[in-house]
């Protein structure tokens, strides 16, 4: 697990929890269909739902998306969670 993913959270799409790293920022901003880099994610995925992880998985790929096209490119956070639910989705097969 990265060292940015220290938090654990049952329920880690709640809206209602606070960032990990950077306290100033909005845990979801204004678009809840995408998960912020300094969003909450949870430590251990596989106390998840496949429901959740799927969730999860489709609100970092909505994120991504609009990532790739900033100048600055998509974010190291945004790359390691989306590998980390990606391997999560695979073990689950």
């Amino acid at each position: 697990m990265s060292e940015h993913a220290q938090m654990s959270l049952p329920l880690a799409l709640h809206s209602t929890t606070t960032p990990r790293t950077h306290p100033a920022s909005p845990v979801l901003g204004s678009d809840q269909t995408r998960l912020d880099p300094a969003g909450v994610f949870p430590e251990d995925l596989s106390e998840l739902s496949l429901e959740e992880v799927q969730a999860l998985d489709s609100r970092l790929r909505r994120q991504l998306d609009t990532e790739v096209l900033s100048p600055s490119g998509a974010h190291p956070w945004t790359l390691d969670h989306q590998q980390e639910v990606a391997c999560e989705l695979d073990a689950r097969q």
